[in-house]
């Protein structure tokens, strides 16, 4: 994604991670504020679905059309303790990731990790709304 100017920035989950957001730099540059105020809200959105469970499973089965609140139930469960507190992913996962797109890809050369992945924007976010 670098080659094109965009980096994951942010991610819910973890090993097969539930989301992600990929930015040009260049949009970093000019809508920083507006980028943290997102990920912000992206990162309250998170803390609402880890801490509160029982509101959590009537949305995720209204959005995913799920009809079954067992089956929704062990989604949530299977999905919950993948999610770190500050939205980034762990190094162990942020590794198997790129073994596995180099595998898939056929790459030569094994990328760094801070050549593809930064967190330092979700964790800014994640500091302001801690001091909130």
């Amino acid at each position: 994604m670098r080659d094109t100017g965009a980096s994951p920035i942010w991610a819910i989950g973890s090993w097969g991670y539930q989301g992600s957001l990929s930015i040009l730099q260049s949009t970093i540059e000019e809508k920083k504020p507006m980028l943290l105020a997102f990920m912000r809200a992206m990162l309250r959105a998170q803390i609402f679905y880890r801490t509160r469970k029982s509101e959590s499973i009537p949305l995720m089965m209204q959005f995913s059309k799920l009809e079954s609140p067992d089956l929704t139930q062990r989604v949530y469960d299977y999905l919950q303790p993948s999610m770190t507190l500050d939205g980034s992913l762990t190094d162990k996962v942020v590794e198997a990731e790129i073994q596995r797109a180099a595998k898939s890809l056929k790459l030569f050369k094994m990328p760094q990790a801070q050549e593809i992945f930064d967190f330092s924007y979700v964790r800014e976010a994640s500091c302001a709304l801690a001091q909130k």
